[in-house]
């Protein structure tokens, strides 16, 4: 998990085994697992295949270990919201704090885990699906980017598909973020 505070992962409850067995089997179906198994074991003599399928298991865990705030920053950026007060704090060299009362937003993520061995190659997409509403946050804003964000908490719901298969639809129970959580450098708006 992320130091920096809230991750895809713990949002959604992950990483659990069965959610990767349930990723690996929607990504790749019967006949490229049988592919991949046959090409690995031939490739390399006295290879285990469950060392293979641990570490496939492994990668797929670590997919959605994103940190939120860089997800929403994002977000934020792609949709404009903070333009304006991005502009601002630019153009001032000042920081700026801004409130965020209620807000609502919905992000779709793609990220994806690929699979090469043994002239075997995958990538396994995954479709991620917020509906996020965030309260009382308040940013703190510098040359463009968010220093850091304070209190507030984030409610929702989130779906991961793979193939148009649904792995995870959930509703997220109202989660109230650390204190205060800096960005380092920042994140750009």
């Amino acid at each position: 998990m992320s130091d920096k505070g809230i991750t895809l992962n713990s949002l959604f409850g992950l990483p659990n085994e069965d959610f990767s067995r349930k990723a690996l089997s929607a990504g790749m179906d019967a006949e490229e697992t049988s592919s991949l198994k046959q090409k690995a074991m031939s490739a390399i003599p006295g290879l285990l295949w469950g060392s293979v399928e641990s570490d496939i298991l492994q990668g797929i865990s670590e997919v959605l270990n994103m940190d939120l705030m860089e997800v929403l920053s994002e977000a934020w950026k792609q949709h404009g919201a903070l333009s304006d007060y991005a502009e601002q704090s630019k153009s001032s060299g000042a920081a700026h704090l801004v409130e965020l009362v209620d807000h609502s937003m919905g992000v779709e993520l793609h990220p994806f885990v690929e699979i090469e061995l043994a002239g075997f190659s995958k990538k396994i997409i995954f479709d991620v699906m917020l509906e996020l509403t965030l309260k009382a946050l308040r940013l703190k804003m510098e040359d463009a980017r968010i220093k850091s964000v304070e209190a507030g908490s984030c409610e929702g719901r989130g779906e991961i598909r793979i193939k148009g298969f649904t792995l995870l639809d959930l509703p997220f129970k109202p989660i109230d973020l650390p204190g205060k959580i800096s960005r380092g450098n920042g994140n750009p708006v």
